[in-house]
């Protein structure tokens, strides 16, 4: 058991309470267990990784390319699955290791901002190789 001041002045150990009566004051349970904000961010940003490589993984080892949303038909399903799958890869292991970021040092906007460049410059790119850019027809 803790003991207070009336005074509103700190928290002391051991200390007797104000006034001199002697009286033990209970303190106040504190709340629950709270959870740092980067802590938090940080494994919104694990899972949300973790949902990204799921599909990812089915596109580029699962031979699975019409899960990309743009997926062309007339696009070799093997040329889709190697780049689209592999590109959707890099994007799912840039959130993770953003998440690893926020999770050891912190937020840090010049490391959001990076990796958001990142996933949109390879979202572009996995658009493109979905619907045949750079594929040669035999």
């Amino acid at each position: 058991m803790y003991l207070k001041s009336r005074n509103r002045g700190p928290d002391v150990r051991g200390a007797p309470a104000s006034r001199g009566t002697g009286e033990l004051i209970p303190r106040v349970p504190e709340s629950p267990v709270m959870v740092s904000f980067d802590v938090a961010m940080g494994l919104f940003w694990l899972v949300c990784g973790i949902i990204i490589l799921i599909p990812a993984y089915f596109i580029a080892f699962g031979g699975r390319p019409d899960l990309h949303v743009h997926y062309d038909d007339a696009v070799d399903p093997a040329y889709v699955s190697r780049r689209a799958g592999t590109t959707a890869l890099l994007m799912g292991f840039v959130v993770i290791g953003y998440a690893g970021v926020q999770l050891v040092y912190g937020y840090h906007p010049l490391a959001l901002g990076a990796m958001l460049a990142t996933l949109f410059g390879l979202s572009v790119l996995t658009k493109r190789f979905a619907q045949g850019w750079g594929w040669e027809p035999e």
